[in-house]
């Protein structure tokens, strides 16, 4: 018989086993659930009859979903072996109709006309869907968008039809601020956005806000320059939201996470593993959430993002609250001023870092291990990035003893996880 020879270039079980990505994990387990919510009318369909496949599990019923996911991280977590005590996952509040920011994209349909839609990638490449209901989205902005739909298609309306690039709906459950961005703006174009205005805050008491952003037409929207060309056609020009007890007044443009309804929970978890201490580093830290969340924690707090809108929201409410010991700081996050940051706080130090979905760029992990934190809170959107974050944060000294996975996106193969971190 002839012997088996190992082959260095063929992966090994184990390695094929720690690629798989949660979502491939998490498609396995759905495949296996059986109980089924019957969806609303109209759900996940366009006008012309094409399902949409964006959301994993929108056929389940909420605690199916939520049985399978955590199954799902923990065959994930094991097999990437971070170590670490995995504390159970937090669920939404909301396991449908929970999203209070969304967004459609225009794009051309079969007959020439512009139709606000979703983007779905599928095997044949990338289509756009303009779903007529979404279930993870409250009613109201499915109805918001229809009616800007029905306004683009009017013969009077050609103009902006040709230069409207996306619509963005932010705020809560009972207020809502829509986002026009549009490539170019004239006269004529802005006479239509401002009876576009009137028309939707007439239709629909619940927008309390109406703006407009100039730039360029691509597949993502609002870039960090948007506060540039940003201009307000109605009403307030700041969103209020409460997280628990606390009160949030942030602009429009900042950044803010899509589920209002598990904020508390995910405020309450983060506090919970990050403690107290002296001083507190609150890196990516959009317009204070967290830093302002925790200001009885830490004797010195500093927040740091390189978005203008955040920051100048985040030096508002700390003025207007009397908290001169947290200071905000427009920058990127980078290593030169990390090191600038980190001169000026002293003492215990605890970092909370909530990086965008593509993760940390490069030193700024090692930079901060350098300052020697007791405490590190690391959050991630993309929990592929897990195995190769948490092997630069061990390369530095530093191990996971704590992980809590937080059911941000239901619905959708994606979950937010926060990983706590200490020196070994």
């Amino acid at each position: 018989m002839r012997e088996k020879r190992f082959d260095p270039r063929k992966p090994s079980v184990k390695e094929i086993s720690q690629s798989l990505s949660f979502s491939q994990i998490l498609g396995l387990e759905l495949k296996s659930a059986r109980s089924t919510a019957p969806l609303p009318k109209n759900a996940c369909q366009t006008f012309d009859h094409k399902t949409c496949r964006l959301c994993a599990s929108i056929h389940l019923d909420y605690v199916t979903e939520l049985f399978a996911k955590q199954k799902a991280f923990e065959h994930f977590w094991k097999l990437q072996r971070l170590g670490g005590q995995l504390l159970p996952l937090i669920a939404s509040p909301k396991g449908r109709k929970y999203r209070t920011v969304s967004k459609r994209r225009a794009f051309k349909d079969k007959f020439r006309r512009t139709c606000l839609g979703m983007t779905d990638v599928t095997e044949e490449g990338i289509r756009s869907l303009n779903v007529i209901h979404c279930p993870i989205e409250p009613e109201y902005h499915s109805g918001i968008y229809q009616a800007i739909q029905k306004f683009i298609w009017e013969p009077d309306s050609k103009p902006f039809s040709g230069v409207i690039s996306h619509v963005i709906i932010k705020g809560t459950y009972d207020a809502h601020w829509v986002i026009l961005n549009v490539v170019d703006v004239d006269g004529q174009i802005n006479s239509l956005m401002n009876k576009l205005s009137k028309y939707l805050t007439k239709k629909f008491k619940s927008i309390q806000g109406v703006s407009l952003v100039v730039e360029d037409r691509s597949h993502y929207y609002l870039s960090d320059q948007a506060h540039k060309s940003f201009r307000k056609i109605f009403g307030a020009g700041e969103i209020t939201q409460f997280v628990g007890d606390r009160k949030f007044l942030y602009h429009p443009l900042s950044f803010s996470q899509t589920n209002e309804a598990v904020l508390a929970e995910f405020v309450k978890a983060a506090g919970a593993l990050i403690g107290t201490g002296d001083s507190l580093a609150d890196l990516y830290c959009g317009y204070g959430l967290f830093a302002l969340s925790f200001a009885d924690r830490f004797k010195r707090i500093s927040g740091i993002d390189s978005s203008e809108p955040s920051i100048r929201s985040a030096i508002q409410m700390s003025k207007k609250d009397g908290l001169a010991h947290v200071r905000f700081t427009k920058a990127p996050i980078s290593e030169d001023t990390l090191t600038s940051a980190f001169a000026k706080l002293n003492g215990r130090l605890a970092v909370i870092l909530d990086p965008p979905r593509q993760g940390t760029d490069a030193g700024v992990i090692e930079v901060i291990a350098d300052r020697s934190p007791a405490r590190i809170l690391h959050i991630f959107c993309d929990v592929n990035l897990l195995r190769q974050e948490c092997k630069r944060w061990a390369n530095h000294g530093y191990h996971v003893t704590a992980a809590v996975p937080v059911d941000m996106f239901p619905a959708t193969s994606h979950l937010e996880v926060m990983i706590l971190l200490e020196p070994k």
